[in-house]
């Protein structure tokens, strides 16, 4: 968002969240982030998220929030990012200029959401849509069906941020060697926890870091040889995620084969590039053309051995440029100029001028550049002139 506003005015709504009835008077409040961007805070009543009616309530609410505010700030000319099927409603409701669905996860196969209502709703939203931003090949297969103008653009990762050199953290001093690890959230829909229990197992001399919170479908008393050896430390700055990478001799990447990683695409593989490190992983479409940069292991078997062999060639200084190299073609800076190239190419054929300081609401998650690890950030609008 930071990169957009260097251009646009943006106005960042936040996801809708379960509220309780306290400090009433703090809902729907703006704020201002620095660099250009205003975050919102979107008024919803709390209880019933599912009902129809309390949904179309909340629908009007957020509506009217928005308008106002965008009035308030005089947006003229913008662009709707959205990046959840929650907003379906909201999104081509607000006079935008174009509206564009930016789609990171397949939302309808998360666990404990209503997945029948989300696939209508996406179906529906991709179809009304100018743009669609797909941030993996499966996405943009699915999506392209609904949608002709469908296009691949990947999550982009902070190269410099993560490649800069940093002091251990203190409290991974004293870990004994190798430290495997990885960052962002755990739990059990798409982290295979068996797999890791059995390389700790295989290795007990092995230290293990996670870095992010631990979900509540996750029930460690079922890994004992992880427990004793792996500390899950829970959400860390993302100014601070560099020296946690950089203390990790490999990365890992464990996720189970389902129908909710069959479309996903990983900003932190990039992330762990971005550090010099090397990265085992378990199959997913989007990392075949990363190999042999990235391990990936295919088949129960092996994970133990990769992991072994990358520790072996890990430190190798060209190897080691090599990843930081590669990880520069998802860098931030590339994929916001595609993100902006495709909006401005549609605009004209819409018959809009785009200019440097058009408006963008983003409604929506693409994870922020500026998140703690496990946290995402969810919709957004900007000025496109």
């Amino acid at each position: 968002m930071t990169r957009l506003a260097r251009r646009h005015r943006v106005l960042y709504v936040e996801p809708t969240r379960a509220r309780k009835w306290r400090r009433p008077w703090r809902w729907g409040r703006l704020r201002h982030e620095g660099d250009g961007v205003m975050v919102l805070e979107p008024p919803v009543l709390p209880g019933l998220r599912w009902s129809g009616a309390v949904r179309a309530l909340n629908e009007a609410l957020v509506r009217r929030r928005i308008e106002g505010v965008m009035g308030r700030l005089g947006f003229q000319d913008v662009v709707t990012i959205v990046g959840t099927p929650f907003a379906a409603q909201v999104a081509g409701s607000l006079r935008e200029s174009l509206v564009v669905y930016d789609c990171n996860d397949d939302w309808a196969s998360m666990p404990g959401l209503p997945s029948a209502y989300l696939r209508r709703q996406e179906e529906a939203l991709a179809r009304r849509a100018d743009l669609v931003f797909a941030t993996s090949q499966r996405l943009l297969e699915r999506l392209r069906r609904l949608n002709g103008r469908t296009l691949l653009v990947p999550s982009g990762v902070d190269v410099e941020h993560f490649a800069r050199a940093g002091e251990t953290p203190e409290e991974l001093r004293g870990l004994g060697r190798p430290v495997i690890g990885s960052i962002g959230s755990v739990n059990a829909t798409k982290d295979d926890l068996e797999l890791l229990e059995s390389v700790a197992r295989q290795r007990p001399g092995w230290s293990f870091v996670f870095v992010g919170p631990v979900m509540g479908d996750v029930d460690l008393r079922k890994y004992p040889a992880l427990r004793r050896r792996a500390r899950f430390l829970g959400p860390r700055p993302y100014d601070a995620l560099p020296a946690y990478v950089r203390a990790m001799d490999a990365c890992v990447l464990a996720y189970r084969r389902n129908a909710f990683t069959a479309s996903a695409n990983p900003t932190k593989v990039f992330e762990y590039l971005s550090a010099g490190k090397p990265v085992v992983a378990t199959p997913l479409e989007d990392l075949e053309g990363l190999e042999p940069l990235v391990t990936v292991v295919r088949g129960p078997g092996g994970f133990v051995a990769a992991i072994e062999a990358a520790l072996d060639g890990g430190n190798d200084e060209a190897v080691r440029r090599a990843r930081i190299e590669r990880s520069r073609e998802r860098s931030w800076d590339t994929i916001v100029s595609a993100f902006e190239s495709h909006i401005e190419r549609r605009l004209l054929a819409k018959g809009h001028v785009a200019s440097e300081r058009a408006g963008t609401l983003r409604c929506a998650p693409r994870p922020s550049t500026r998140r703690a690890a496990g946290q995402h950030a969810v919709h957004t609008v900007y000025e496109s002139r």
